[in-house]
């Protein structure tokens, strides 16, 4: 449901584990939050909730 609400871009392209780390610690990413993150978040909670009360009453069944 939240995916894609949080990216991180980096300043260069990285084929390394070596390389993506110095990019990290040296700070050299961007993170971009979407303006949806808050209702998708809520709008899992709200699905999660619903499953959850399915599943227990499928079990007590």
């Amino acid at each position: 449901m939240q995916y894609g609400c949080i990216v991180n871009e980096l300043e260069q392209e990285c084929s390394t584990i070596d390389e993506l780390k110095k990019v990290i610690f040296e700070g050299r990413y961007s993170i971009e939050i979407s303006s949806e993150l808050n209702n998708k978040v809520k709008t899992a909670k709200e699905i999660k909730e619903i499953e959850k009360r399915k599943m227990e009453k499928f079990i007590k069944n």
